[in-house]
């Protein structure tokens, strides 16, 4: 996690979920929106994406089991509703296991 004295929505939750010691069973990744100073609630937009993503992976506990991360701009709000209505279900129905390079690359 960043050493920033300012940290992002995507910290806030993700640190809050590794506390609670509960196993996490996905990490989302958004890149071009920090989701950071966004001047809306960064921390309702981190966790409705989880929730999309818990859903559309059929997650056993849900929201509180998927690590949220962004980077990119700051001051911009995310898009969370395009993520959870369109990016999620694309993502999810392009998921494979040969290589983790794409979503590398794709960051």
């Amino acid at each position: 996690f960043t050493k920033n004295k300012f940290p992002g929505a995507p910290i806030h939750v993700g640190r809050s979920r590794l506390a609670s010691g509960s196993p996490l069973h996905a990490i989302v990744i958004n890149n071009k929106v920090s989701n950071v100073c966004s001047g809306g609630d960064g921390v309702a937009d981190a966790e409705q994406v989880c929730q999309a993503v818990a859903d559309a992976l059929q997650l056993p506990g849900g929201p509180s089991t998927v690590l949220p991360s962004s980077t990119g701009v700051i001051g911009w709000r995310l898009p969370a509703d395009t993520l959870c209505t369109q990016v999620v279900p694309t993502a999810v129905s392009e998921l494979q296991t040969d290589s983790v390079l794409p979503a590398a690359k794709a960051i």
